[in-house]
Protein backbone atom coordinates (compact mmCIF):
# COMPACT_ATOMS: atom_id res chain seq x y z
CA UNK A 1 0.00 0.00 0.00
CA UNK A 2 1.02 3.69 -0.62
CA UNK A 3 0.09 7.04 1.17
CA UNK A 4 0.76 10.14 -1.56
CA UNK A 5 -0.40 13.69 -1.03
CA UNK A 6 -1.79 14.37 -4.58
CA UNK A 7 -2.38 18.13 -5.12
CA UNK A 8 -6.07 18.04 -7.44
CA UNK A 9 -6.09 20.61 -9.89
CA UNK A 10 -9.22 22.29 -11.50
CA UNK A 11 -8.99 20.36 -14.42
CA UNK A 12 -9.33 16.51 -14.42
CA UNK A 13 -6.19 14.99 -12.63
CA UNK A 14 -6.09 10.76 -12.77
CA UNK A 15 -5.83 9.58 -9.13
CA UNK A 16 -6.37 5.49 -9.54
CA UNK A 17 -5.74 3.09 -11.73
CA UNK A 18 -8.52 0.72 -12.68
CA UNK A 19 -8.51 -2.75 -10.65
CA UNK A 20 -6.49 -0.51 -7.65
CA UNK A 21 -8.17 -0.37 -4.38
CA UNK A 22 -8.19 3.23 -2.69
CA UNK A 23 -9.43 5.70 0.14
CA UNK A 24 -9.40 9.51 -0.74
CA UNK A 25 -9.75 12.36 1.27
CA UNK A 26 -8.85 15.98 2.24
CA UNK A 27 -7.15 16.75 5.49
CA UNK A 28 -8.51 19.49 8.45
CA UNK A 29 -6.65 22.03 6.93
CA UNK A 30 -8.39 21.78 3.58
CA UNK A 31 -11.79 23.57 4.63
CA UNK A 32 -13.98 24.62 3.18
CA UNK A 33 -12.88 22.88 0.04
CA UNK A 34 -15.01 20.67 -2.24
CA UNK A 35 -13.72 18.40 -5.13
CA UNK A 36 -15.61 16.67 -8.02
CA UNK A 37 -14.60 12.96 -8.19
CA UNK A 38 -15.79 10.92 -11.59
CA UNK A 39 -14.96 7.08 -12.75
CA UNK A 40 -13.99 6.22 -16.49
CA UNK A 41 -13.44 3.00 -18.08
CA UNK A 42 -11.21 4.61 -20.51
CA UNK A 43 -8.23 5.66 -19.55
CA UNK A 44 -9.43 9.53 -20.91
CA UNK A 45 -10.98 12.40 -18.85
CA UNK A 46 -14.07 12.49 -17.49
CA UNK A 47 -16.52 14.46 -19.59
CA UNK A 48 -19.57 14.80 -17.14
CA UNK A 49 -19.52 17.63 -14.03
CA UNK A 50 -19.30 14.50 -11.25
CA UNK A 51 -19.40 13.70 -8.00
CA UNK A 52 -19.17 16.69 -5.20
CA UNK A 53 -16.90 15.36 -2.22
CA UNK A 54 -17.10 18.49 0.05
CA UNK A 55 -14.57 18.16 2.75
CA UNK A 56 -12.85 17.48 5.04
CA UNK A 57 -15.65 15.45 6.60
CA UNK A 58 -16.12 12.95 3.50
CA UNK A 59 -13.59 10.38 2.59
CA UNK A 60 -14.45 7.89 -0.59
CA UNK A 61 -13.30 4.38 -1.56
CA UNK A 62 -13.81 1.95 -4.31
CA UNK A 63 -16.69 0.27 -2.44
CA UNK A 64 -18.31 3.74 -3.34
CA UNK A 65 -16.85 4.50 -6.68
CA UNK A 66 -16.99 0.87 -8.38
CA UNK A 67 -14.65 -0.46 -11.13
CA UNK A 68 -12.49 2.23 -13.50
CA UNK A 69 -10.20 5.04 -13.70
CA UNK A 70 -10.47 7.28 -10.57
CA UNK A 71 -10.52 11.37 -11.29
CA UNK A 72 -10.83 14.24 -9.36
CA UNK A 73 -10.89 17.71 -9.64
CA UNK A 74 -11.13 21.24 -7.72
CA UNK A 75 -14.14 23.06 -7.74
CA UNK A 76 -13.10 25.95 -5.66
CA UNK A 77 -11.10 27.67 -8.57
CA UNK A 78 -7.76 26.43 -6.89
CA UNK A 79 -5.46 23.45 -6.24
CA UNK A 80 -6.03 21.41 -2.99
CA UNK A 81 -3.95 18.48 -1.51
CA UNK A 82 -5.75 15.51 -0.33
CA UNK A 83 -4.44 12.28 0.77
CA UNK A 84 -4.09 8.88 -1.04
CA UNK A 85 -3.90 5.39 0.36
CA UNK A 86 -4.39 3.16 -2.93
CA UNK A 87 -2.85 -0.83 -3.27
CA UNK A 88 -3.02 -3.38 -6.05
CA UNK A 89 -5.49 -6.60 -4.90
CA UNK A 90 -3.50 -9.70 -4.50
Amino acid sequence: MATTNPEIGTSWTKLVATGDEFTLGVGDDQTLTSIALAVTDADSAPEVTGQVMNTPTNTINRALTGPGYLWAKSRKGVAVTAWLHSWTPV
